[in-house]
């Protein structure tokens, strides 16, 4: 189908010269329901709209994913299906990524699971920053936008690991009324170092490694949200929020979030600020648990402020604030190596064998 819309400048003719025109304009849409296939990089700013949906990511052969060097806009109640072992990687200077979904009308990112084998999509990667002024300010927003059967849902500094990469923030990125399911990573550093983000109000189930694997020296608030079933995998190294990084800098802020279920670590960070308030990090004995290390090996640490020693000796404001935790069924319920200050009130601790320690 063809919708034209027609415009005019000062006469209800069209007509072209040096210095006016009126035109009629087009954009093509896909038969009801047909949907559109996207293949060839993006270039120009566009929005995907629910005229096009579902908008099916289909890679040109040899190619893992499309790349975006432009704005991109995604409008309410668009499905995006990406094909299973492909993704989406944004990769202009400053350009910005819009997800308008509603309560209502939510976008729904997704694999496409034609062969129904388990495969999984790759996801988003963000892999440039912005060195204009004011130009990392809120760059990427998402609201109601629900990811399914991804590897890492959103990467943070390179192509899920590969080039390309930056060691820089390739953020802001600002995420409110998020769901994220049956993935490897919800977010993940890629390095993009002091990347900045800000998540309200999220859901985030089934991840088999970290639910979120932080850049080094990212500033992150987590607000209203929950977190189950993380580190399936039961890497020693992973958990619900974790940084692996090396950080100098950094912190990270939690307030009003449950998690469940997380396997080897609850919250287990390098950043030099960690601030949390009205948080909750259970898990059940899970004896037959598939992949645990052995019966008797217990999870380590419900939260697990490192020590960077490469790093904090140098520096004097690490710092820890820990109001109403709810801890349970960890080794350790609270590990900091925080020396500027420790502020620590109704932390309430049980099944473990070790309660606080301030080192």
């Amino acid at each position: 189908d063809l919708a034209p819309w027609m415009g005019y400048y000062a006469s209800y003719q069209c007509y072209y010269n040096n210095a006016n025109e009126c035109s009629i304009r087009t954009k093509t849409i896909p038969f009801d329901g047909a949907g559109t296939d996207v293949a060839a990089d993006i270039n120009t700013n566009t929005i995907w709209d629910l005229e096009m949906s579902p908008i099916r990511i289909t890679p040109a052969s040899g190619n893992n994913y499309i790349t975006v060097n432009a704005d991109l806009v995604i409008e309410s109640g668009v499905t995006v299906e990406i094909a299973e072992g492909k993704g989406i990687l944004f990769n202009g200077a400053c350009n910005q990524l819009t997800v308008n979904g509603t309560a209502d009308l939510p976008v729904n990112i997704t694999d496409m699971n034609k062969n129904d084998n388990g495969a999984k999509a790759l996801g988003m990667a963000f892999t440039n920053t912005c060195t204009t002024p004011g130009g990392t300010d809120d760059r990427h927003q998402m609201s109601h936008t629900k990811f399914e059967n991804m590897t890492v849902a959103i990467s943070a500094g390179s192509a899920w690991g590969s080039s390309p990469k930056t060691n820089d923030n390739v953020g802001d990125f600002v995420l409110e009324n998020m769901n994220f399911t049956n993935v490897s990573k919800a977010i993940s550093h890629g390095s993009g170092d002091g990347t900045a983000l800000t998540m309200e109000d999220f859901e985030i189930w089934n991840a088999a490694d970290a639910c979120i694997d932080l850049p080094r020296n990212s500033d992150v608030e987590l607000r209203e949200g929950t977190m189950d079933n993380c580190n399936t995998n039961w890497n020693d190294w992973g958990g619900a929020v974790v940084s692996n990084g090396v950080s100098d800098d950094g912190s990270l802020i939690m307030e009003n979030v449950t998690i469940t279920n997380s396997r080897s670590n609850g919250v287990s960070v390098d950043l030099m600020d960690l601030w949390m308030s009205n948080v909750s990090i259970t898990i059940p004995d899970l004896p037959g648990d598939a992949g645990r290390p052995g019966n008797n090996w217990q999870p380590d640490g419900a939260v697990y402020h490192d020590y960077n020693p490469a790093a904090w000796n140098t520096l004097t404001n690490p710092t820890f604030y820990g109001y109403n935790l709810d801890l349970e069924g960890y080794y350790r319920a609270v590990y900091t190596h925080a020396s500027q200050s420790v502020h620590m009130e109704q932390i309430d601790g049980t099944d473990m064998a070790g309660f606080i320690s301030v080192i």
